[in-house]
Formats: C-alpha cells, structure tokens, sequence
C-alpha cells in the first residue's frame, strides 16, 4: 500500500513540477518564440539548436534568416523594425549547403519566405568528410522532418537552464544586445597575413575550412535557386577584403564560388544582394571580427538599408549590389579585376 501511495506522490510531483518548468518556461520564452522583442541576442541567435529551429519553422514567421554564423550577428528586430513582419533567426553556425538547404525547403513547405546566406563556407563540399559535420546533418535531418503538435521545447530542462539564466540577466539589469555591444566595441587591425593564418589556405594545414575546395553539384546550386520565388532574398554577405585577396590566390576559390553565384542568379525569382569585394565597410578591418570572418553586428543595418531599401536603417552610404541576368557577367568581372591589383 505504501509503494503505491509514494507512486502516486511521485507522479503527481513530477507532472507538477514538469508544469511549472513549462509555464515558466512559456512566460519567459527565452528564445523568442512568442516575441523577439526585448529578449537576448544570446538566445534569438546564437543558438545551434535543432529543435529549436524546427518548432520556430513550425510557428510559421513570415520571413526566416537561414544562413552560416555570419547570420548570427543579425537580429531579427532591426529585420522586424524594417519589415513590420515576423521574423525569426535559424542561422546555423558552420552549416553546409545541404544542411541549410534542408531549412529552407521546411520554410517554403510552411509557406513563408527566407533571407538565405549563400557563401562559399557552406558550398564547400569537402567538409562533409567531417564526421562531426556528417553527424549534425543527419541531426538536423531528424529534427526538421518532426512536425510536433505541442511546443514540447518549452518543457525541456535545456530550455530551463536558459530561462533561469535570462531571469538572471534580467535581474542583473544587462541589456539585450550586450553581446552585440561587447562584440561591436573590440577594435581590430586585421593583415592579410592574419586572415592567411586564420584560414590556412597557404599551408592546406588539417583544420583548413577551405581545404580541397571543391563546391557542391550544379543541379543543387540550381535546385537552391529555384527553391525560391520572388518574395525571397539571397544574400552573400561580406567579409573583410583580405578574404577575397585569398579566395582569388588560392584553390581556384574564386571562381568555383563565382560560378556557383552566377548559375544561382541566373536560375532564381529571388533578389540577389551582394556585398563581396572592396568597397568603403570592407576596407576597415574594425567593421569586423578578429580574422575578418565575421560583420560585426553594427553592419547589420547598413546590409538591411540595401536590401529593404530603407536609407533610415543605416547611417552613412549604402553598399551592395542587386545581381540580376543582365549584370551578373559584369558584375563577377569587375570583383575580379578589381582584387587583381593585391596579387602582387
């Protein structure tokens, strides 16, 4: 009798304390799922949470940012404040074309539109030789292809740990963007020589992102393409320049991502913005991270001027390109030509 009795108590303690876990968790919602308004950058995109992206896919937002890290430092709000749409972050950090292809297929399936980061990082077939890679894609895989009818993220302990963290933050009085503000406020000189080290392109050293660069078939690249109608954008998003110095120098990097740009261009409804090259932000290593891999996040603006067409959002000049059929060739030219002259 008494087994059955501490049964009992020890149901009914545990279906109580997995409510409260999900109530508090909903209340606090620290990854956005209700609102990114006044929530940390941390949570809205910094996470590599598969299950995450899947239940944000599967509450349908009008607009997705799909993309490799670089789409980290993009909040959703200054997209939102642009847009007056919804809008939720689902970059995945070091992603390949197949993982992110796997996003935006889920995305378009749910009828909403994407903001699709097309770099040459996540062209990079080789990478999949990677177990860890390998591994996380079939991650990812089992994740997206659940459709959950209740937000069982929410009930998760994983989820806890960070609602007790925000409400730690909270209490503390730290402000939302204070990674964005940490991250803005380093300065950088950066040198080729850096970027060189970072990347490994000279010596092909075994952690070499870039090693054996070799970009995925065409018939994906196209199928990417055609993926998208034309509410959706594609973006290739800039680098510090030191990085297209080396792309052009080394693996024939250039023209296999320039090739890939080209057959994207010409084989989508989608807008193309391209922000690759040198130009006025590209130029000023301290626009960037310590290896000149990442825009830091105060360029978010200036990249959503463009492609929203809202001079407000930014201060100073808009840069970037609207590539199209009629300008690609030209455009692609011109990249080339123009990085020539460091080569020496």
């Amino acid at each position: 009798m008494k087994a059955k009795l501490w049964l009992k108590v020890w149901l009914i303690t545990v279906v109580i304390a997995v409510s409260l876990v999900g109530v508090v968790n909903y209340i606090v919602d620290p990854y956005g799922l209700r609102s990114n308004k006044d929530h940390y950058v941390e949570y809205l995109c910094y996470l590599n949470n598969p299950a995450v992206t899947n239940l944000k896919i599967n509450l349908q937002a009008d607009t997705y940012l799909i993309g490799t890290s670089m789409v980290i430092r993009i909040d959703p709000n200054v997209v939102e404040a642009i847009t007056h749409k919804r809008v939720f972050n689902v970059n995945n950090a070091g992603a390949t074309l197949p993982e992110n292809m796997m996003i935006a297929k889920k995305v378009k399936a749910k009828g909403a539109h994407f903001v699709y980061g097309f770099d040459a990082f996540s062209l990079n077939k080789m990478r999949l030789r990677n177990p860890e890679i390998k591994n996380r894609l079939e991650t990812y895989k089992e994740a997206l292809q659940k459709d959950p009818l209740i937000d069982i993220t929410y009930f998760s302990f994983t989820t806890f740990v960070d609602t007790l963290n925000t409400l730690l933050k909270e209490a503390a009085s730290k402000p939302y963007s204070k990674d964005y503000e940490k991250e803005n406020n380093i300065h950088y000189e950066t040198t080729l020589e850096d970027v060189d080290h970072h990347l490994e392109l000279s010596t092909n050293g075994s952690r070499n992102m870039f090693s054996d660069f070799e970009t995925f078939d065409d018939a994906m690249v196209i199928e990417l393409a055609k993926l998208a109608d034309k509410e959706d954008i594609f973006v290739i998003y800039p680098k510090q320049f030191y990085h297209y110095v080396l792309f052009q120098r080394h693996l024939d990097i250039e023209a296999k991502y320039f090739h890939a740009i080209k057959l994207l261009v010409e084989n989508t409804n989608a807008k193309v913005y391209s922000f690759y090259g040198e130009n006025e932000v590209t130029r000023n290593s301290d626009n960037f991270d310590a290896d000149g891999w990442h825009f830091k996040p105060s360029i978010t603006p200036k990249i959503m001027a463009k492609i929203y067409g809202d001079k407000a959002a930014s201060e100073g000049e808009v840069f970037g390109t609207v590539l199209d059929k009629t300008n690609i060739d030209r455009y692609l030219d011109e990249m080339h030509q123009s990085l020539q002259k460091y080569q020496k």
